[in-house]
């Protein structure tokens, strides 16, 4: 009977090897991502459009710091948020387009339920943009720098702690008034932090509620006919 060589059993050990051997040597950034290889991660999972949900955030620093979150319409790419702090609500329509997250209208004192989704942009502000990598970086209307710092830092909020990436928002103007933006995969916006001279305001999330829309008691008035009295 004939012995089968070794040969290619040993060349194919050596060629196992040295694909760990490259694998193990390759370097990468501090927060984890490897120099000049494409992200695969999207916007849309650092900001899932979901109906009937409620996020709620503490707030540090300032009375009005803490919000509630309720989801109003979602159509398409299209998502309407009605926000209260306790001091006014305030309806903010986000679009997702092309990687590409704006809040295109934000109004305060909108104490009415309205769909407002075709109404038309005002100040369209971009709060993330692909590639989702550090150092995606633009530049917003007024001026300010917004930029990917790190897409691997973790972040600790009342609902738990994270692996986040952190968005920071420069004002050239005035180099003591930045805001930090700590999005979750799956979540969403979890932390932002104010910082201004020597003040810091925080707003963290605290809770997530599925399944639920707010609901609110309204008055309806109307004459009556036998007394003419409203």
């Amino acid at each position: 009977m004939k012995r089968r060589s070794a040969k290619p059993t040993l060349l194919l050990l050596c060629l196992l090897s040295v694909a760990l051997l490259m694998q193990g040597c390759v370097k990468k950034n501090a927060d984890g991502n490897i120099p000049n290889q494409p992200s695969t991660q999207t916007v849309n999972d650092y900001f899932p459009m979901k109906e009937n949900v409620h996020y709620s955030y503490e707030g540090v620093g300032n009375e009005f710091a803490g919000y509630d979150v309720w989801i109003d319409y979602l159509e398409g790419n299209k998502i309407q948020q009605r926000v209260d702090n306790g001091g006014t609500v305030t309806t903010k329509i986000f679009e997702l387009n092309n990687g590409v997250l704006t809040k295109v209208f934000s109004q305060e004192e909108t104490y009415y339920r309205e769909n407002l989704l075709e109404i038309a942009p005002t100040d369209p502000e971009v709060l993330l943009m692909e590639p989702i990598k550090t150092g995606t970086r633009w530049t917003l209307a007024d001026g300010r720098i917004r930029s990917i710092v790190s897409t691997n830092v973790r972040v600790s909020v009342p609902m738990g702690s994270y692996d986040a990436i952190q968005v920071i928002t420069e004002d050239p103007q005035n180099a003591s008034n930045n805001s930090y933006d700590y999005y979750v995969k799956d979540i969403g916006l979890v932390k932002t932090v104010f910082s201004m001279a020597e003040m810091e305001i925080t707003s963290s999330l605290k809770e997530i509620t599925e399944g639920v829309f707010q609901t609110q008691t309204v008055q309806f008035y109307y004459p009556d006919i036998d007394t003419e009295s409203y």
